[in-house]
């Protein structure tokens, strides 16, 4: 909630005092729901948008695999259904190439919609839009407010929903992990990401 009840500014961390104000990753200051909101109204009064902006809503998994990495997509949204994740999954793809009929059929058996990259791309134009650049442009085109994204070769190995319920993802909005190879740990990401 807005400090004052206000929705008329932009910024409204300079009237929290530092206890109320939620911290990013790596320590900064993030906005509360009621900020972004006021935000999005902002802007909106002020004719800046030239559409209107997505309604964000809910929870969801985004899955990257598509090509030889949709065996591996199959089995980390199938992991996610059999550990009793009842919510939306998303199985991100680069083109019609990369997923054959019958893998549109298993996805859909388990409840996992399968979405191409290259499509969303004609609404949301990106310069380049390969392998790893297509794990942030499906979490940033993604229909849910609150999102899971796990590699093709992730899996959970505990029901999905309990880690929205993470302290640290409560108190940052973010957590992350290193891949399986061995990580440097004077890395920028370990430096500024924990």
């Amino acid at each position: 909630i807005l400090p004052s009840g206000r929705t008329d500014r932009i910024s409204h961390l300079d009237d929290m005092t530092p206890g109320q104000q939620p911290l990013d990753c790596i320590g900064r200051g993030k906005l509360t729901e009621g900020q972004l909101q006021g935000m999005v109204a902002k802007v909106k009064k002020l004719g800046l948008l030239q559409q209107e902006p997505p309604d964000c809503n809910g929870r969801g998994i985004i899955i990257a695999g598509g090509g030889r990495y949709t065996k591996h997509a199959w089995a980390v949204a199938a992991r996610c259904r059999e550990l009793g994740w009842t919510e939306g999954i998303q199985v991100w793809h680069l083109g019609p190439a990369e997923i054959t009929e019958s893998d549109r059929a298993k996805f859909l058996l388990i409840q996992a919609e399968l979405v191409d990259a290259f499509e969303v791309r004609k609404w949301h134009p990106v310069r380049i839009l390969t392998g790893w650049e297509s794990k942030v442009f499906a979490v940033m085109n993604c229909p849910w407010q609150h999102v899971l994204f796990l590699d093709a070769d992730a899996h959970p190995m505990m029901n999905p929903a309990e880690f929205f319920n993470h302290q640290d993802v409560q108190k940052t909005g973010s957590i992350f992990f290193s891949d399986c190879f061995k990580n440097d740990p004077s890395s920028w990401a370990y430096i500024f990401c924990g």
